[in-house]
């Protein structure tokens, strides 16, 4: 099974959904882009589910609506000290999408900028208070969580475990599934608002366009850990610069 990761997505009647960061930014998507390709996957031959990050209001005013309409469901991965501010899912909204189907799952507690980077007894808290707070809203074990910006190491698989999370969900364009005695990591490819039809296309069904994607995004993970933290300096630069 192929994973792919969507954020938000937005049109008129819903303009505003989730973190508005410059990197959030460039994985918001329109409504018509984002039909387009659920319409697209619906009809692929492919064995593809559907995450979303963040828990944007437009999970439940766009994004699920789109996904019933060709028969889909989703992961929604939630940040729960959002939960129920402007642009963001309410406890109802997280209640209506549990019962229309969906799965609910975390996205840690704060969405930190380099999770990896905190202490084991803050990781733990980050992953532990998220997964307390999903549960009392929904009333049933919440199993599934997302890892914010991409930041996976050993340490935060492990303090996911310990939370009481047996499915983990990576930003590594990968299909791999990776067992372990507590559960399974497993990679997800990044849809963002330049990737095109074509290109979601030969992520589908290319083994050796996904193959490409991994090596850019271990080659990427060399150039951060070199930069340490400049690489999130020159980042944001960049992203300014690519705007204007």
């Amino acid at each position: 099974m192929i994973f792919l990761m969507f954020h938000d997505v937005v049109d008129q009647s819903c303009p505003i959904s989730g973190f508005q960061t410059l990197g959030a930014i460039q994985y918001r998507l329109d409504k018509d882009t984002f039909e387009n390709f659920v319409s697209y996957i619906a009809e692929s031959q492919t064995d593809v589910a559907l995450s979303f990050d963040d828990g944007g209001v437009s999970s439940i005013k766009i994004i699920a609506p789109t996904l019933e309409k060709y028969s889909k469901k989703g992961l929604f991965c939630i940040t729960t000290s959002c939960v129920g501010r402007t642009g963001f899912l309410s406890e109802d909204q997280i209640r209506a999408l549990d019962a229309n189907g969906h799965i609910i799952a975390s996205h840690s507690h704060t969405h930190p900028k380099d999770i990896s980077k905190l202490s084991e007894r803050d990781l733990f808290e980050e992953w532990y208070k998220s997964k307390e707070i999903l549960e009392n809203i929904l009333n049933k074990p919440i199993v599934a969580a997302s890892i914010p910006g991409g930041a996976v190491s050993k340490k935060v698989i492990q303090s996911l475990f310990k939370a009481g999370y047996s499915e983990i969900y990576t930003s590594e364009p990968s299909i791999v599934k990776q067992k372990y005695k507590e559960g399974f990591v497993v990679g997800r490819f990044a849809i963002k608002n330049s990737t095109t039809n074509t290109e979601l296309r030969q992520l589908l069904g290319n083994l050796s366009y996904r193959r490409r994607l991994l090596f850019k995004y271990r080659i990427l993970r060399i150039v951060k850990l070199l930069m340490g933290k400049n690489y999130n300096f020159f980042k944001q630069e960049f992203l300014k610069a690519f705007r204007k």
